[in-house]
């Protein structure tokens, strides 16, 4: 049967009188002191590596933005120290150059602008970047070419993927809000111009019982990197009351368009079913309330004596759920 290394240390440690324990012990720290003291020696050597810089342009040339085709990376081959090496890759990720576009040369080539920044003059941004205290053997590429186009903006709605669900009771009360409801956006012209709307992605709730706010940002299109979203989140309330059940009888008013004709519908009133919020159940009142049943020329040979019940006028705060009966029929009096 195999045994694994640390099976073997138990054993050793397990087995064996103290002094034999005692022994190992001092034997394992030795090693672990001379590996560490092997490793920091072999680190204070010097050692090569290809270093991704990546470059973030500053002071843009005016009413101009970058496109995507804008290279915005290099490999930077430097020779340091390896304790510095590690530094530089795994303590400092995030290895960003800043570049100014102030005094570049733009060529234009049909909508666009062309230009160039060559990788030997940005030697001193690459070395502030790593925090290099060896030296940089190469860039790679040796140019940078910069790709611009006229600058334009636009004022785009926000929109969501929402789907809620309600505990019981519980219902949207008036409209979701967005804050802010639309959003400036800046970028190359041909970017932009793809733009209609600015989505927040999907926002799936359930089982909500209360007001809830949320805060997103907007969902960003890998292909427009080079747009900036102004503001870049949004905050979402979504309004919830408890609501419940009512009802209210209200005449049927008949309005028709023939004249000298007089009519009576059967029944005179109807029963409106609706839910409203526990805190506007009071203020609900009757003349909040129109049922109407319009009456043309042509429904008097087509109806067979019915005709729909609509309402033509409710409060806000309702749902109204049913209209009973949603048919009345009428009678010609004269």
């Amino acid at each position: 049967m195999r045994l694994s290394i640390i099976d073997l240390f138990r054993s050793a440690f397990r087995q064996r009188d103290a002094r034999y324990r005692q022994q190992l012990s001092i034997f394992l720290i030795c090693l672990i002191i001379s590996i560490l003291i092997w490793f920091t020696l072999k680190l204070s050597g010097d050692f090569q590596a290809v270093i991704p810089v990546t470059v973030r342009f500053t002071n843009l040339p005016k009413n101009k933005s970058l496109t995507e085709k804008t290279d915005t990376t290099l490999l930077v081959k430097i020779q340091e120290r390896g304790t510095e090496l590690l530094r530089i890759k795994f303590l400092k990720p995030n290895r960003m150059a800043e570049v100014s576009l102030r005094n570049i040369k733009l060529l234009k080539d049909n909508n666009r602008y062309r230009g160039y920044v060559l990788s030997s003059s940005l030697i001193s941004q690459v070395e502030y970047a790593l925090g290099l205290t060896g030296r940089i053997e190469s860039i790679f590429p040796d140019t940078l070419f910069v790709l611009m186009e006229e600058r334009a903006s636009r004022k785009l709605p926000v929109t969501a993927d929402i789907a809620l669900t309600y505990s019981p009771q519980f219902m949207l009360y008036g409209d979701i809000v967005y804050e802010p409801d639309s959003i400036v956006v800046a970028g190359p012209a041909g970017m932009i111009g793809q733009l209609d709307r600015i989505s927040l992605g999907a926002l799936h709730l359930s089982d909500i019982s209360q007001t809830v706010t949320i805060h997103r940002p907007v969902l960003r299109d890998p292909s427009l990197s080079w747009v900036i979203y102004n503001p870049a989140e949004v905050n979402v309330t979504i309004p919830v009351e408890k609501f419940t059940e009512a009802s209210i009888e209200l005449p049927v008013t008949l309005m028709s368009d023939t004249t000298g004709v007089s009519f009576r519908t059967f029944p005179e009133t109807v029963k409106v079913t609706y839910n409203v919020a526990l805190k506007d159940f009071n203020n609900i009142t009757r003349e909040m309330f129109d049922a109407v049943a319009f009456l043309r020329n042509t429904d008097l040979t087509t109806s067979n004596g019915t005709i729909k019940v609509r309402l033509n006028r409710q409060p806000p705060l309702v749902r109204v759920t049913r209209v009973e009966p949603d048919k009345v029929e009428f009678i010609i009096l004269h």
